[in-house]
C-alpha cells in the first residue's frame, strides 16, 4: 500500500500543490466574490459578458466554495495525514526531552 502512496511522500508534489492552493486563493481575493460582493460580480460580467460565462463556469466568482478547491484542500490534509501517520514521520512524545513533558515546564 505504501508503494502507491509515495507520490504524497515527495516534496515536489508538496510544493506544487501547496502553490495551486496558494494562487487560488490569490485568484480569490483579486477576483470578486459572490458572498461578499454580489454587486462587483455582476458589474464584472456585465462589463466582460464572455469572460465572466467562463468565470463562472470554472467557478472564480466563489472559489471558496467550488468543488475544485475543497478538493484540493482535501487533497493537502490527506497529504499531511499520509506524510505523518502512515510514514511514520509524525514526531509525537518522543521528540520531547523528558523535563520538556511535565507542564510545569511551559510556566
Amino acid at each position: 500500500m505504501k508503494k502507491y502512496l509515495t507520490l504524497f511522500q515527495d516534496v515536489k508534489f508538496n510544493i506544487y500543490l501547496f502553490s495551486v492552493l496558494a494562487a487560488s486563493s490569490v485568484l480569490g481575493t483579486l477576483i470578486p466574490q459572490m458572498r461578499e460582493a454580489p454587486d462587483n460580480v455582476q458589474t464584472f460580467t456585465a462589463a466582460h459578458p464572455s469572460l465572466g460565462l467562463v468565470f463562472e463556469k470554472i467557478g472564480f466568482f466563489n472559489i471558496y466554495y467550488s468543488w475544485w478547491f475543497i478538493a484540493l484542500l482535501s487533497l493537502m490534509a490527506f497529504n499531511v495525514i499520509v506524510c505523518k501517520i502512515v510514514f511514520g514521520k509524525y514526531p509525537g512524545p518522543r521528540t520531547f526531552k523528558e523535563g520538556e513533558k511535565n507542564a510545569a515546564f511551559i510556566a
